[in-house]
């Protein structure tokens, strides 16, 4: 029945996906974000600091600054004059009961569930990215698993001797209008064989706010699919309850039913019965009247011995 119900009204997770543009000098409060030595730190559970990891495509672990740096260096690339914000930060992620399906409390995720989603986001990241995904890290001390991303826009140009460009705007993944929703609609093809659906992008009002505000965003994405599960959840409920009603009001009137046929049969039986009993022979009424009414015969000897 609730199968039936589940597939009426899937539940399904949804992804989470903020990108946001940062300037150079923007990247050692990303670096404290990371070794967990500055800033908002409430939503932080220490003893599970230890489990965030660099997971590829650099070698400093807990330092996206020199990670930049280096990698811009060693690529021998420019900025672009025309970018305040060359780095662009992402923030990826997916509803906490993709990895709580039992809803179970942060740090209690699905091993299987996180294995799978931080491989298919780094395929995803790779491919999208390549090497320009300068520093990746993942993040399991908070509400929910998630990665950090900086990505280095590199950008080639024409002509001999010029150097690679540094450039947000002009790199294929952010170029063109509505290219954060292109972006985010790559990335939940590619985490959909997990059963993640799209989730809404970042809107254009809150790119570009503190890491603080984003973070609340995010968290609002959160509720927000909680909320709509726990909708479905109740309209799932509310039609096992009424279904259980169905079932109930059947199984009495079958019962009536069944009591009424076994009262029919009852009657039967016992008609079928008097028919077939033999009856003792009965007198006539007018002969029993008349056979009352006949005087008594008197005999000689009883008319001796009564002087009457």
């Amino acid at each position: 029945m609730f199968d039936r119900l589940a597939r009426l009204c899937p539940l399904r997770p949804k992804t989470v996906l903020n990108v946001r543009r940062k300037p150079l000098q923007a990247l050692a409060s990303a670096t404290s974000h990371e070794r967990r030595r500055a800033g908002d730190l409430s939503h932080v559970d220490g003893a599970r600091s230890p489990l965030n990891m660099a997971i590829g495509f650099n070698d400093h672990d807990d330092d996206p600054r020199r990670a930049c740096l280096e990698f811009i260096a060693a690529r021998g690339a420019v900025i672009d004059t025309q970018n305040a914000a060359p780095i662009t930060s992402l923030v990826i992620g997916a509803s906490p009961e993709f990895f709580r399906p039992d809803g179970g409390p942060p740090g209690s995720e699905d091993p299987e569930r996180l294995a799978s989603w931080v491989q298919a986001t780094t395929q995803w990241l790779s491919k999208e990215f390549g090497t320009d995904a300068a520093h990746v890290s993942l993040h399991l001390d908070e509400e929910t698993p998630h990665i950090h991303v900086h990505v280095v826009p590199i950008v080639s140009r024409n002509g001999i001797g010029r150097a690679p460009l540094v450039s947000h705007h002009k790199h294929p993944a952010f170029a063109g209008r509505r290219s954060y929703a292109a972006l985010l609609d790559r990335y939940a093809d590619a985490v959909g064989h997990l059963g993640i659906e799209r989730g809404d992008p970042m809107p254009d009002e809150a790119k570009g706010l503190s890491q603080a505000s984003a973070r609340d965003w995010t968290r609002t994405q959160a509720h927000d699919v909680r909320k709509s599960l726990a909708a479905r959840e109740a309209v799932v409920g509310a039609w096992a309850d009424d279904l259980a009603r169905r079932e109930t009001d059947l199984a009495k009137a079958a019962h009536a039913v069944v009591s009424d046929a076994r009262r029919v049969n009852a009657a039967i039986s016992q008609a079928t019965h008097d028919a077939m009993t033999p009856s003792a022979p009965s007198v006539p009424r007018r002969q029993e009247t008349r056979a009352r009414r006949r005087p008594r015969e008197v005999t000689d000897d009883q008319r001796l011995q009564d002087p009457r």
